[in-house]
């Protein structure tokens, strides 16, 4: 495993959409609590409110809202990390060394395998990440930082790490079955962005089916993690991970990695 994944490394170490893609993540991951936090300022400085309270009263940093908060809100950019996964398989197919691969020894199986650690790799760093950056916030801004509060639901780094694993590996499906990066990118983004939405709403609010709606392949992804803002506003949410929201995620996460292996077994290296 760990040969594989550092083989995975070697290759995407000296290109340069790798560092732009973990950039961008980076930078997103810091601007955007620094700008949370700059814009509760200001509107609290024009007397505005939120809901019932003046903004920088709400508990955005609090250690008992943060892990929700934050993976809620980072969930968004996980397009970014598919980007490293689709560009990563392209590239395979664009110039070939898949086949070199082959030939150098890799069987197919061991070629998916060397994308499902890198997939395992990005999760993990990712988790870590958003694991770190609540912990600075935390004990920067939370009125309480016992370990209780700390860890009070910390379980949403875990529904945080399975979504990147379900859609690193649906984004690594895609890029097995189209092959070029640009057309794979596009696909991605049409479909988060445009495919879904209209077919989740056309079963959600047509044909009144909620959870069919939040059983589709990104939404699936997104729902383990529920939407935890409209609490300011006094609305209820939930505080746990959706059971029934979770198995469909990972079953999901199953069915992507049985058709990597399906589609490399069956499918032409050039």
């Amino acid at each position: 495993m760990f040969r594989l994944l550092k083989i995975e490394l070697f290759k995407l170490r000296k290109t340069r959409f790798f560092w732009i893609l973990i950039g961008l993540v980076i930078l997103a991951f810091s601007i955007l609590p620094i700008g949370a936090k700059l814009w509760l300022d200001y509107m609290t400085s024009e007397n505005e409110t939120i809901g019932q309270f003046m903004p920088d009263k709400l508990p955005i940093f609090d250690f008992y809202d943060i892990w929700q908060n934050l993976t809620w809100v980072y969930s968004g950019f996980s397009v970014l990390a598919a980007f490293i996964v689709l560009i990563s398989i392209t590239s395979e197919y664009s110039y070939t060394t898949i086949r070199q691969n082959i030939i150098d020894g890799f069987n197919r199986n061991e070629f998916i395998l060397s994308k499902l650690c890198l997939i395992l790799f990005l999760s993990v760093i990712f988790t870590i990440a958003v694991f770190i950056i609540g912990l600075a916030l935390g004990f920067a801004y939370s009125p309480v930082t016992d370990v209780a509060s700390i860890f009070a639901h910390a379980d949403m780094l875990l529904a945080y790490f399975i979504h990147l694993l379900t859609f690193l590996s649906f984004s690594l499906l895609i890029g097995l079955l189209l092959k070029r990066s640009g057309l794979a990118i596009a696909l991605l983004v049409f479909y988060i962005y445009f495919i879904e939405p209209i077919i989740n709403a056309i079963i959600r609010f047509e044909m009144e089916l909620p959870f069919i709606a939040s059983s589709l392949p990104y939404k699936a992804t997104q729902s383990i993690i529920p939407n935890p803002f409209r609490k300011y506003v006094l609305s209820e949410i939930r505080y746990t991970i959706p059971g029934p929201e979770m198995m469909v995620c990972l079953v999901y996460l199953g069915l992507y990695v049985f058709a990597s292996f399906y589609v490399m077994k069956k499918r032409d290296l050039s």
